[in-house]
């Protein structure tokens, strides 16, 4: 479901198809595993990824960012609906380049991610 890949001069994490039970899982282990092999960028792709787990989108994000940092919150029409997400575990890497690729989808980690760490969101129609 998570392939990488590893180039001489870049690296790739293709296609996450959606954010299931386990996605933020695979994404974290994925990126160990590409810096083991000495990746010098991530390249994240959720382009026609449709949604799924908030949860494991924000367990996406803390693989990139300072424990602590606000990533989305949720408003509901009572007030115990109302709901606030911060990353909750030391980050992977903070330091490492990141793009990621979007299209309609994927819109918690467009406006998540660039307002903590230098980001590149790439946004196809």
């Amino acid at each position: 479901m998570f392939p990488t890949s590893y180039g001489k001069q870049q690296c790739r994490i293709r296609q996450l198809s959606d954010f299931t039970p386990d996605a933020g899982k695979e994404v974290k282990n994925a990126v160990i595993a590409l810096k083991e092999k000495g990746a010098k960028g991530i390249i994240l792709d959720l382009r026609g990824n449709p949604g799924g787990l908030l949860l494991e989108a924000v367990n996406i994000c803390n693989i990139f960012l300072a424990k602590g940092n606000l990533v989305v919150s949720t408003k509901g029409k009572v007030e115990d609906s109302n709901f606030v997400y911060e990353t909750s575990a030391p980050p992977v890497d903070t330091e490492i380049p990141l793009a990621v690729l979007i299209n309609r989808a994927a819109l918690l980690h467009r406006r998540s991610l660039p307002a903590h760490y230098k980001i590149m969101i790439v946004q196809s129609l």
